[in-house]
């Protein structure tokens, strides 16, 4: 619906790794995380469904992949928490239906491997890119993850990809927003993609340090270009106030990560533009800046 319907450019995938090997888009890799639970109560807002999992709360590394889909779900959250009958995509479904797709410039994979288990990171590397081996496909790829150690073992073995580490400012109130800076990781550790995550409401004044931590990082990403360093894309996420996306849109982000991709097309579209340049859905505001290493394409 994100590309066809409204207009999306990229998009955002969470993939985990079952014990055979399958790699499936899936967001919670272990049920019992604090966060897993509360989405799986229905309080994450701004979304329709909840996941379901099975009494049995075992990370999805040790599920066999015909188990792991007969055992979890989706539910819709105003139904009682009834089951739907949505189907649990693997990372080869969505390839082999993203290739037919011209409008698609960027796919990010998010790898939710926790630190605990960043050794699984080589095999689900291996994996994925066997399966994106099979397609001739022209957006790009984005390795994404929001734990450096996963990040390096990724890197280790695919140095030639694209990645990007995702940052997020920290619950409280923050005095120093630069210390949560994303462009300075992507900087040091070679990155060609700087994500900066929208701080969650148990931040004090979440938009407005947002907005502090991204006007840091675009002076940082600009310094780092006229110094002759490697452009490096600055994306926003998970922005879905109108507002606030016109906000970084004159910023000049790179990059907008949403719920919402028809709004955020007609935001950057402008009246009467009917160009297909500027959605999520998600992900990127402008791609065409976006590095992307000739190995991606």
């Amino acid at each position: 619906m994100a590309v066809e319907r409204d207009g999306a450019n990229a998009v955002e995938l969470d993939l985990c790794m079952t014990a055979d090997g399958e790699i499936v888009v899936w967001h919670d890799w272990n049920p019992v995380d604090p966060a897993c639970r509360l989405r799986r109560a229905g309080l994450e807002p701004d979304v329709r469904y909840c996941p379901c999992y099975p009494d049995d709360e075992r990370p999805v590394s040790s599920w066999r992949y015909r188990e792991f889909i007969a055992e979890h779900g989706y539910a819709e959250k105003d139904s009682g928490c009834r089951y739907t009958s949505a189907h649990i995509p693997t990372l080869n479904e969505f390839m082999a239906w993203a290739v037919s797709k011209t409008r698609l410039r960027a796919v990010f994979l998010d790898i939710k491997i926790p630190d605990e288990e960043v050794k699984l990171a080589p095999a689900m590397m291996e994996r994925m890119e066997e399966i994106i081996s099979r397609y001739s496909h022209r957006f790009a790829i984005v390795y994404e993850t929001a734990h450096p150690r996963v990040l390096e073992a990724c890197k280790r073995c695919r140095p030639d990809r694209c990645y990007t580490l995702d940052v997020e400012a920290i619950p409280g109130i923050i005095i120093r927003p630069s210390k949560f800076s994303a462009m300075r990781p992507a900087i040091l550790r070679g990155n060609s993609i700087a994500t900066l995550q929208r701080p969650r409401p148990t931040t004090l004044a979440p938009w407005t340090t947002h907005k502090r931590i991204a006007q840091h990082d675009l002076y940082l990403r600009d310094r780092h270009g006229r110094k002759g360093g490697e452009y490096i894309s600055l994306v926003c996420f998970i922005v879905n106030d109108e507002e606030e996306m016109r906000c970084l849109v004159r910023m000049g982000v790179d990059g907008i990560q949403t719920d919402r991709p028809a709004l955020l097309r007609k935001i950057v579209s402008g009246p009467g533009d009917a160009s297909p340049s500027s959605a999520d859905g998600g992900s990127a505001r402008d791609l065409n800046r976006m590095p992307v290493r000739s190995s991606t394409l």
